[in-house]
């Protein structure tokens, strides 16, 4: 992996002229304020990474600037920037002692070793939306959740669920249908979200299922009669009463009609004994139909069906009841059954916002104490926003370091935000990343800017620095 070993400036923003060799793992420029201390790392940003016109960065007065690099696998970028022709990239490699190839497209090839640009800048990376910030680390954490995946680990936690509950753990089904719509192909915690997204509408609409069934099993709920018997209502039979009030019936008609037929006789009677001289020899018929009506009155006594038509009626109002009564039962049942599907998807739900912890866990993450969660990222618990200005410096060195390409090079601006005990630990984590070279600025009291490089023991004391010269 190719390192800096020389960095030449001339005339970018507030330097004159630098010019660095032998550099090591860890370069600080330091200074007071207005010294040119950024120009340092904004020169070596622009060596790898400008593009097109960018005249701010020549200094003042000046008609151009220049930038050139070495590094150690005998790569040479010298980079030219001028008010009419902007920034332009020359990119050569040592063939032999005499001979130095071009490298064609330079500014491709650079970008092929520098990788993302964001940690030339850590601090940018707290500047991200949560979003991004989520985006980019899931990046860094490379985690696949399948189907067969998803389905095993929810059978195993219903299998959880019922050896708690002491009941026998039916065989887990894979339910295809269950995950449609979840896209496998997206990063695994993407996938785990997307779940929890699921099942927590899915949930919803079983709490609106469950709140309408208890609704109705309470609105159906009925409180039977004071000595209402279930059991002998549901198993009463009055076919007998039924035949009975029929019988009753029949002979009720035959009397309505003996009584119409006597009405209809006396009727006739009295109009035939008008014309009794005429109508004699039919009188005889006629009394003799008087007669057998009213031998029929005499013979038709109409049965009592009083206390028949009290138990049919109270048969009838037993029958509501035992109607109501199954209603609300089956009510209650459609509830019970609204209930067990929105404990089974609660716990679903719980059990799905286990699984990232669960993923990141066996991941391979940057660094310990970082979590991402439905929408950003946390470090130890704290949403990344929320965090000092010392703590997002370090998490974006830290992020810099995991995204660092082929030419491992990281810049710190602004190292002064870090108190003695920061600085101590920031100087240890850059001795846990040996391959990734480190450029920081700091804010001094020292009246001329110093560049200093070494290991990243020499900054707590090891050794003494020694001084470049920097004309300003």
């Amino acid at each position: 992996m190719p390192r800096i070993v020389q960095l030449e400036i001339t005339n970018v923003l507030g330097i004159k002229h630098l010019e660095l060799t032998d550099l090591q793992q860890v370069t600080v420029v330091s200074g007071s304020n207005r010294q040119g201390k950024t120009s340092v790392p904004e020169a070596i940003i622009a060596a790898f990474t400008s593009g097109g016109k960018c005249p701010d960065l020549i200094h003042n007065g000046e008609e151009g600037a220049e930038i050139l690099v070495k590094l150690d696998d005998d790569v040479t970028v010298r980079r030219t920037i001028t008010e009419a022709s902007g920034s332009v990239a020359r990119v050569t490699k040592r063939v032999d002692a005499d001979t130095e190839a071009i490298i064609s497209k330079p500014q491709a090839y650079l970008a092929g070793l520098y990788g993302d640009p964001m940690r030339f800048r850590p601090l940018d990376f707290s500047d991200l939306p949560a979003a991004k910030q989520r985006e980019l680390l899931m990046g860094l954490m490379p985690i696949e959740v399948t189907r067969e995946e998803l389905i095993e680990w929810f059978a195993s936690q219903r299998a959880e669920e019922n050896a708690e509950d002491g009941a026998e753990a039916e065989a887990a089904e894979a339910d295809e249908e269950q995950w449609l719509g979840i896209d496998f192909k997206q990063h695994g915690l993407q996938v785990v979200s997307d779940t929890i997204d699921l099942i927590y509408d899915r949930r919803k609409a079983a709490n609106t299922v469950l709140k309408e069934r208890k609704d109705r099993a309470a609105a159906m709920a009925v409180t039977p009669p004071d000595g209402f018997d279930e059991a002998a209502a549901r198993a009463a039979d009055v076919s007998a009463l039924q035949q009975e009030i029929k019988d009753a019936g029949e002979v009720a008609e035959r009397k309505r009609h003996a009584q119409a037929t006597l009405a209809e006789a006396v009727s006739r009677i009295a109009a035939l004994d008008v014309k009794i001289a005429e109508l004699q020899a039919s009188r005889s018929d006629i009394a003799a139909q008087i007669e057998k009506a009213r031998t029929t009155l005499v013979a038709c006594t109409v049965p009592d069906v009083t206390d028949a038509e009290e138990h049919l009626a109270k048969y009838t109002t037993n029958q509501a009841t035992i109607a109501k009564l199954d209603d609300a039962s089956a009510a209650d049942v459609l509830a019970a059954e609204a209930q067990a599907d929105a404990d089974a998807l609660a716990a679903q739900l719980e059990a799905a916002r286990a699984l990232p912890e669960k993923l990141l866990a066996a991941a391979d993450v940057p660094f310990e104490g970082l979590a991402l969660t439905s929408d950003g990222a946390t470090l130890n618990g704290v949403p990344i926003e929320r965090l000092s200005e010392s703590e997002k410096l370090e998490l974006g060195v830290r992020i810099a370091c995991a995204l660092a390409g082929e030419l491992k090079l990281v810049c710190i601006d602004g190292a002064e935000k870090l108190d003695p005990a920061r600085w101590s630990e920031m100087l240890q984590i850059m001795a846990g990343y040996p391959d990734v070279q480190f450029w920081v600025t700091k804010v001094t009291d020292e009246p001329e800017l110093t560049v200093t490089t070494g290991g990243p023991g020499m900054f707590l004391g090891d050794a003494a620095p020694e001084e470049a010269a920097v004309e300003a």
